[in-house]
């Protein structure tokens, strides 16, 4: 799985490529941004060594979590074979289950999730303002996450 600077790397790239798209692309600003946050909640993970997690193998119906250590576990990917649901609603699980870790990156991330999907997905029309939403979504997750790194010494977005 990717190391922590391969997935801040892809962060950056995510991002300086949302201010190059034009107004006719809404649909991939969004999803640009939430791949973008993606990336730095799994840079997260990568540093984490404790997370609350689900202990039971269908997360979203779990009301059961435990903490444990993820021992050599460095991606959200990692986790999801011990799971029958997709990857992306078992990284939701250790986002809401582990929010004070998280903070406004994993808030940041399943918002803008829910918005690319719509725009993938659904087809639902993605205009400037929502375009807009976006990017000030991936700012504050930006801003949380580099806050997060900056005193461990790790390298921001």
């Amino acid at each position: 799985m990717p190391s922590y600077d391969k997935h801040v790397a892809q962060a950056k790239h995510n991002r300086s490529l949302v201010t190059e798209l034009s107004a006719d692309y809404c649909d991939w600003i969004v999803t640009v941004c939430f791949y973008s946050v993606l990336h730095m909640v799994e840079a997260m993970i990568y540093e984490c060594e404790h997370l609350r997690a689900p202990s039971n193998p269908l997360p979203r119906f779990s009301t059961q979590r435990t903490l444990v250590k993820i021992s050599g576990v460095k991606h959200s990917s990692e986790l999801s074979k011990n799971y029958c649901r997709n990857g992306h609603e078992l990284r939701d699980c250790l986002i809401s289950d582990n929010f004070w870790y998280f903070k406004g990156v994993g808030r940041s991330c399943m918002i803008l999730r829910g918005v690319s999907q719509s725009a993938r997905y659904d087809c639902q029309e993605i205009d400037g303002d929502d375009a807009d939403f976006a990017r000030d979504k991936l700012f504050e997750a930006v801003t949380d996450f580099n806050a997060w790194a900056i005193p461990k010494n790790l390298e921001t977005v």
